[in-house]
């Protein structure tokens, strides 16, 4: 087969996961062409920061990591207004040790917000910038 006659391969995966291992060693194949998700991901949130009116040096004092969209999440019950939240495993099974820990200290602790996408907290701002 031919590389003009090949569909596009994508391979994604969690964080620490072997993903950027993978690509390396395929994009050694004369015909592969590594992309790489954390330039996508840059890529995105620059068009949606230009878009929302963030600065371009918003965050770069901070070192922060960027992550891709998570890919699995589960339900870890509902927040203050009753909406169900959602986290990703690690995270959830964290929650969960350390609202086991409050409760041993008699401490209730309810979670306010969960995992937001992208698209979903964007909106959360556009909302909030077109209500002035």
């Amino acid at each position: 087969m031919t590389p003009s006659a090949t569909r596009p391969v994508f391979i994604g995966g969690a964080g620490r996961s072997g993903t950027t291992l993978a690509v390396d060693l395929l994009g050694t194949h004369p015909h592969l062409s590594p992309l790489y998700e954390t330039d996508f991901v840059l890529t995105v949130l620059r068009e949606l920061h230009t878009e929302l009116g963030v600065p371009n040096d918003y965050g770069v004092d901070v070192e922060m990591p960027v992550y891709a969209e998570a890919g699995k999440l589960v339900e870890i019950g509902p927040n203050l207004v009753g909406r169900m939240q959602r986290l990703t495993p690690l995270a959830a099974a964290r929650w969960e040790q350390m609202v086991e820990a409050a409760r041993g200290d008699g401490i209730p602790l309810m979670i306010v917000s969960g995992y937001r996408s992208f698209e979903y907290q964007a909106a959360l701002i556009r909302k909030k910038l077109n209500a002035g």
